[in-house]
């Protein structure tokens, strides 16, 4: 309704913007093996649609597609400080990597058949990563399982999200 000639938004496009605007469920940062994001807020996320109408048309929400070995980058400008944390969340559709056998059910192999990776660039340099979870592959302890979110080159995943508490004022570049 806010782009009624615009095309419609990709499957992904929508699952990236849950995830982003998602109410944490846990006092933890980042994603959690029992409640992914966290619950879905639907205000929440109608806000970014919202902000693309009065702002210019995906000024807020990028869809862009990508050859093998391209890459994009643009600037996203903080005011900065702890009570406007920065976060960039990047969702894609991937094709189905190579299945199991049966016999081979919990294969531990990686299916992601796409490894895109999301970086932000700060504005003295410094690379922020995207929250990975540790896949505790081998032990499949409830300890690592139930471990906060670190951060990461994350190569199992089709969302990553950058997270920065408190950031520099300033211009970040958004590099995928």
């Amino acid at each position: 309704q806010l782009h009624p000639n615009a095309p419609d938004l990709l499957s992904s496009t929508f699952k990236g913007l849950v995830i982003h605007t998602a109410d944490s469920a846990t006092n933890n940062l980042g994603p959690t093996y029992r409640f992914g994001y966290g619950l879905m807020n639907t205000a929440k996320a109608s806000g970014p649609l919202g902000n693309d109408a009065t702002n210019g048309f995906r000024n807020f929400i990028k869809e862009v597609m990508m050859t093998n070995g391209q890459y994009i980058q643009f600037p996203i400008v903080s005011t900065g400080g702890a009570g406007n944390p920065l976060s960039i969340t990047m969702c894609w559709t991937d094709p189905a990597g190579a299945g199991n056998a049966l016999t081979n059910l919990d294969n531990p192999a990686i299916k992601l058949v796409n490894d895109l990776d999301l970086r932000v660039v700060s504005p003295n340099g410094t690379t922020n990563l995207p929250w990975i979870l540790n896949p505790d592959l081998t032990n499949r302890t409830s300890a690592a399982r139930s471990a906060a979110a670190t951060t990461g080159d994350d190569n199992r995943n089709n969302v990553e999200q950058v997270y920065i508490a408190s950031p520099a004022s300033g211009t970040y570049t958004v590099r995928v």
